[in-house]
């Protein structure tokens, strides 16, 4: 009993601890965040006398808030612009794997129906560009003998197309990383930005689904959007507070997610690897398969049917680490 009473109090003292925000402690640049869980931890066996053994049954720290998640990734190295783009699982599962950015790779073009929907990567000044896209490289931690990255794709279409079926989108890399396809992750997002009537902003969300649809081993990963021309929204309101109107679709809006590793065979050896991201949209029968780097030496992503999509600009990144 005294012992139960004894963890008791030790548990109320590290939830007490826990509580107080975290960015008072954050002395060191990259580790902040981390700092008063560590410190709570030492307290608890060093003075309080928890063995090793109870403080693993002890619950870890609360899930830190998005603004910490923010301070985190920005001292990781994470631009603004970029961490406006992560969803809060994508935040958060850098802050679990000490992330690091790399590098971010970005595009803007123009994607419409129709044979010639390719246009070129970038777009003059001045003209109407209606796609951009988004491939994000991060640094993750790593099982020994590994390196580890994490590989972020962001797409956004403002475009209401007449064919609204089943999209593909995906990412190839080179260097025959292993994808670890349980950390497959996407979502779909259609948005009324108000421009047309009702003249509100309205989404309607798949939320975060962990799958696939496509994958060659060594190659790459893809994922299918269903994307919907309207919707009929419980809770938007109208230009008069009314809910339950039709929302059309003004946006489209998409993202992918994959952890890629390696086995380290020469350490310290310098390596530079590429990857490259593509959306197709549908606007036939034939329902076609991605395949990655097809051609031997190629960093490709291409569809079978070719000529039932439109395919966006192409986002092509390439990355230097040291095995």
């Amino acid at each position: 009993m005294k012992r139960k009473r004894f963890m008791g109090l030790a548990l109320g003292c590290l939830c007490l601890m826990l509580s107080i925000s975290s960015s008072a402690f954050a002395t060191s640049e990259g580790d902040g965040i981390n700092e008063l869980t560590t410190s709570a931890k030492s307290i608890l066996v060093d003075e309080v006398g928890v063995s090793q053994e109870e403080l693993e049954g002890l619950p870890s720290s609360a899930q830190p808030t998005e603004a910490e998640l923010n301070a985190y990734l920005t001292s990781a190295g994470y631009p603004a612009n970029v961490i406006s783009l992560f969803e809060l699982d994508t935040k958060v599962n850098l802050y679990n794997n000490q992330g690091t950015f790399v590098g971010i790779e970005e595009t803007v073009g123009n994607l419409v129906e129709g044979k010639d929907g390719q246009l070129s990567l970038t777009v003059a000044p001045r003209s109407l560009a209606n796609f951009t896209g988004s491939l994000v490289g991060s640094s993750i931690t790593a099982p020994s003998g590994y390196k580890k990255f994490l590989l972020d794709y962001y797409w956004d279409w403002k475009y209401q197309p007449n064919y609204t079926l089943t999209d593909k989108f995906g990412i190839s890399w080179s260097d025959d990383f292993d994808a670890i396809p349980a950390t497959a992750v996407y979502n779909y997002k259609a948005i009324h930005n108000g421009n047309q009537l009702p003249h509100t902003y309205c989404e309607k969300a798949t939320g975060n689904i962990s799958t696939y649809t496509d994958y060659t081993i060594k190659k790459g990963i893809g994922w299918s959007a269903d994307i919907i021309q309207s919707y009929i929204s419980p809770t938007c309101k109208d230009d008069n507070g009314l809910t339950g109107n039709n929302f059309s679709t003004e946006e489209h809006k998409g993202w992918g997610e994959v952890a890629i590793q390696k086995a380290i065979t020469t350490p310290g050896q310098k390596m530079s690897s590429a990857a490259v991201a593509d959306y197709f949209h549908k606007q036939g029968a034939v329902t076609g398969s991605l395949s990655f780097n097809p051609i031997t030496g190629s960093v490709t992503i291409e569809i079978a049917g070719s000529t039932n999509y439109d395919k966006s600009p192409d986002i092509a990144y390439q990355w230097n680490w040291t095995q």
